[in-house]
C-alpha cells in the first residue's frame, strides 16, 4: 500500500534521471574559482559556454564581464589574438556607458598587459594610457590599479629612452601609491627601486641613490634580513654610491649584498654571481687584486657545492 509514496522533498525517479542528465551551466564565479586554481584551459571552456548563453539573452552587462573573464584565461594562456578580440569587443560595447568606465578599464588594463607581454610596445603603451584615463576618471577611481599601470608604462617608456614620460609616470604612480596604502608597502620600495634605476641610466647617480635607500629601508622594515630583494637594493644602491666617489660604503654595501645572496644560493645563483663580479671588478678598481681574486674564489667554490 505505502510503494507508490515518497518521502517529503523526494523527487521521483524520473526527475532525477532528468537532472542527472542536464549539463550543468558553468557561472563566472566558477570561472574565478578556476583561473585562481591556474585551470586557465577549463576556465576558457566555462566562459565559451556562458558567452553563448549571455548572446542569446542580449544582456550587455553579463556579456561583458564574460569577455572580461575570456581575456583573463586567454591571456594565461598566450592567446593573444583572443585577448585582443575579447577586449575589443567589450570595450566597443562600453564606449557610449562612461557610468562602467572601471570596467572597460580593466578590459584595457587586460589587453595592454597582453601586448606588452607580446612585446608589441607602442600598442601597449597607448592602451596603457586609455586604461589609466579610465580608471582615475571613474566616478569611483581605481587609483590603484592605475598606479601599477603607471609603473608599467614607465617601464615601457624608459626602454624606449622617453625618459621624461618615464619619469613622470613613475612619481605619479608612487604618490598614488603611498596615498593609498602607506609608504611601508612591497610595491612601493619596488617603485623606488624602479625610479631610482630609471635616474641611475640617465647619469643622475645622486637622485639614484636616494630612491635606492629609500626602496631599502622599506625593504629592511617588512622583509627578513637575509631576504634576496634586500640584496637587490644594497647593489643597486653599492652601484650609486661608487659612481659618486664613496666607495668605502660601496663596498660594505656589495659585502652585505653578497653574504645575503650566499645564503639565498639555491633561490638566485645567477643574482649572486652578477653581485660577486661586481664586487670583485669594484675591489680590483681601488688596487685591491688579492680581495678580489679571494671573493671570485670563494663563489666558484659556493656555487660548485650547491
Amino acid at each position: 500500500m505505502l510503494q507508490g509514496m515518497h518521502r517529503d522533498g523526494a523527487r521521483k525517479p524520473s526527475e532525477q534521471s532528468n537532472n542527472r542528465n542536464r549539463p550543468s551551466v558553468p557561472t563566472l564565479s566558477h570561472v574565478q574559482a578556476l583561473l585562481e586554481a591556474s585551470r586557465a584551459e577549463e576556465a576558457l571552456i566555462a566562459t565559451e559556454q556562458i558567452l553563448t548563453q549571455a548572446r542569446q539573452a542580449r544582456s550587455t552587462d553579463s556579456l561583458v564581464h564574460c569577455l572580461l573573464a575570456r581575456a583573463v584565461a586567454a591571456r594565461s594562456l598566450g592567446l593573444i589574438d583572443l585577448v585582443e578580440a575579447s577586449c575589443s569587443e567589450g570595450i566597443a560595447l562600453l564606449e557610449d556607458q562612461p557610468e562602467n568606465r572601471i570596467l572597460r578599464g580593466r578590459l584595457r588594463t587586460e589587453l595592454a598587459i597582453a601586448l606588452d607581454q607580446a612585446e608589441r610596445i607602442a600598442a601597449a603603451a597607448s592602451v596603457y594610457e586609455a586604461a589609466i584615463k579610465d580608471l582615475e576618471t571613474a566616478p569611483k577611481a581605481d587609483t590603484l590599479t592605475a598606479a601599477k599601470l603607471r609603473n608599467n608604462l614607465a617601464m615601457i617608456y624608459k626602454g624606449l629612452g622617453q625618459y621624461g614620460q618615464a619619469e613622470s609616470h613613475c612619481v605619479h604612480a608612487l604618490n598614488a601609491l603611498e596615498a593609498e596604502i602607506g609608504r611601508d608597502h612591497e610595491e612601493v620600495a619596488a617603485l623606488y627601486n624602479n625610479l631610482g634605476t630609471l635616474y641611475h641610466t640617465v647619469g643622475f647617480s645622486a637622485e639614484a641613490k636616494k630612491m635606492f635607500a629609500e626602496g631599502l629601508a622599506i625593504r629592511e622594515k617588512l622583509l627578513p634580513p637575509h631576504h634576496s630583494d634586500i640584496a637587490q637594493s644594497l647593489t643597486n644602491l653599492a652601484t650609486a654610491s661608487h659612481e659618486l666617489g664613496e666607495d668605502t660604503t660601496a663596498l660594505q654595501d656589495f659585502a652585505r649584498a653578497v653574504n645575503i645572496l650566499n645564503s639565498n644560493m639555491q633561490e638566485k645563483p645567477f643574482s649572486y654571481q652578477a653581485a660577486v663580479e661586481d664586487y670583485a671588478t669594484l675591489l680590483e678598481s681601488l688596487g685591491k687584486l688579492d680581495e678580489a681574486e679571494d671573493i671570485r674564489q670563494q663563489a666558484k667554490q659556493a656555487l660548485a657545492s650547491s
